[in-house]
């Protein structure tokens, strides 16, 4: 099962669509498709910040739903922009560490520019 943020934010414009089609579906009014991929989803939390009309909802998906639980980012893409970011629990980032240590990893030849 991989991990995932998606970032989420809307336009004033459009906040009252967004609303809408969010409560569609947690209502169970959104097309069917919407609500099986919605259903694959194991939420861990959602964080919504109104002042800067944005969200981040961290969860899980085993990879064979892919298709199944893109259908609802399409569902809203009309309504917001969505950005979304396969993380690591930070567990799972100390088990990474500890099979390569920073001591373990090549010097740059030049500090890193951004």
């Amino acid at each position: 099962m991989a991990r995932y943020i998606t970032i989420t934010t809307w336009k004033p414009e459009n906040a009252r669509a967004l609303n809408m089609r969010y409560n569609d579906l947690i209502t169970g009014k959104a097309p069917k498709e919407v609500i099986e991929g919605f259903a694959k989803i194991k939420l861990i939390t959602t964080e919504i910040s109104l002042g800067s009309r944005t969200s981040f909802m961290i969860y899980e998906a085993d990879d064979e739903d892919t298709v199944t639980t893109n259908v609802v980012s399409m569902y809203f893409q009309e309504v917001c922009h969505q950005v979304t970011y396969p993380v690591l629990s930070f567990e799972d980032y100390l088990k990474v560490r500890k099979l390569m240590p920073p001591e373990k990893m090549p010097k740059p030849e030049k500090p890193w520019k951004d």
